[in-house]
This record gives C-alpha cells, structure tokens and sequence, in this order.
C-alpha cells in the first residue's frame, strides 16, 4: 500500500487524469439513464394527464399505444359510450419528396 501511495504522489497528474475519466464515464451514464427513464415516461405521461377510465389497445400490443392499430370497424362494433370517448391515434410516419410536394401536404 505504501508502494501506491508513494507512486500516486509521485504521478499526480496521470492518477488525477484517471480520476477525471471515471468521474467522466459516471456522468455520462447518469445523464443517458435519466435521458432514458425521461423518455420511457413521455409516451404515457400525455394519457395519464387525460385521466381516462379505460383504454383500450390490440391484443398484440405489449401495452405500447403507438405499437396498437385497431381499425375503424373495429372500433365501430365496440360497446363504447359515445358521448364520453374518443378516438385518437399514433402512427409514426415519413414523407419524403420534393419541397414543393411536401407543401402541398401542410
């Protein structure tokens, strides 16, 4: 242990350099989980604001909204109360082409 001691004193700007990666690396993972768990938390933080009494998804899932496509018969032979649900969706899409084509479309 004194042979440690004595070499860090000695290296104290490598052994400082050492330390200052590690604490680097430990920032850099604390700031990707909390990225993450944000991230993870926005795709229900928007329904739980809503406060629905229930939700209803495909079979397949995986109680993931934007993975559930119910199709508009589906939903029409579906006992709902009409007065007090709605309808919404979730579809990820990419339009590409022209600039002038893209105008069209906004």
């Amino acid at each position: 242990m004194f042979l440690a001691w004595k070499e860090i004193k000695h290296d104290k700007l490598r052994y400082g350099l050492i330390t200052l990666m590690i604490m680097l690396v430990g920032y850099l993972i604390f700031i990707l989980t909390s990225l993450a768990i944000g991230l993870a938390g926005q795709n229900t933080q928007a329904i739980n604001t809503w406060e629905p009494q229930s939700i209803v998804l495909n079979k397949d899932a995986n109680i993931n909204i934007s993975q559930s496509k119910i199709m508009t018969d589906q939903v029409q032979k579906m006992e709902l109360n009409q007065k007090k649900s709605a309808v919404i969706g979730d579809t990820p899409v990419v339009v590409t082409g022209t600039s002038h084509e893209l105008n069209e479309y906004l």
